[in-house]
C-alpha cells in the first residue's frame, strides 16, 4: 500500500535526481556565444573547459547547492529507513522532513545568488535548464518535507 511516507521518499528521490542533473549540466546560463554551468564553461564553437577560478558568488552558489544535495541525501536515507526498515520509529519522519526543508532552503538560496548575479543581465542570454532543474529540486524538497511532516 502506498502511503504518504512512500510518496515523500519518491519526492526526495526525484529532487535528488533533479539536483544531480542540475549540478552536472553546463546550461545554467545560455547565450548564442557561450553557455556555462556551475563547473563548466563552453563557447559557441564547441570547446568546453572547467571553471577553475570563479567569483565569490559562483563559489557561494556551488556551496549552497552541494549542501542542499547532502541534506537531501540524508533526508532520503532517513525516509527510506522509516518506510522500509524501522517502521515503528516515530521521530524519523520529522528528521527527514527537517532535512528536506533545510535542503530546499539551501538550494533556493544558491539559485537566488546565481540568478541575482548572472541572471540580472538577460539582454545577452538567459537562465537555462540547469538553473530550472535546481529550482524544481528546491520546490520538490519543500513538498517532500511537507509530506514527511504529514505522515505518521
Amino acid at each position: 500500500m502506498l502511503t504518504i511516507s512512500h510518496i515523500a521518499v519518491l519526492c526526495t528521490c526525484a529532487s535528488v535526481l533533479f539536483l544531480i542533473l542540475s549540478i552536472a549540466l553546463p546550461y545554467w546560463y545560455y547565450s548564442v556565444l557561450v553557455n556555462f554551468g556551475l563547473w563548466t564553461y563552453c563557447s559557441g564553437f564547441g570547446s568546453c573547459q572547467s571553471l577553475l577560478e570563479v567569483t565569490a558568488s559562483m563559489q557561494a552558489t556551488r556551496a549552497f547547492v552541494i549542501i542542499g544535495l547532502l541534506l537531501l541525501a540524508g533526508s532520503g536515507v532517513v525516509g527510506f529507513l522509516k518506510v522500509f526498515v524501522l517502521k515503528e520509529k516515530t521521530m524519523f519522519p520529522r528528521i527527514a522532513g527537517g532535512l528536506a526543508i533545510a535542503a530546499g532552503i539551501s538550494i533556493i538560496i544558491g539559485v537566488g545568488i546565481f540568478g541575482g548575479k548572472v541572471g540580472a543581465d538577460t539582454s545577452v542570454g538567459t537562465l537555462h535548464a540547469g538553473f530550472g532543474l535546481a529550482v524544481v529540486s528546491g520546490l520538490t524538497s519543500f513538498a517532500a518535507g511537507g509530506l514527511y511532516f504529514a505522515s505518521k
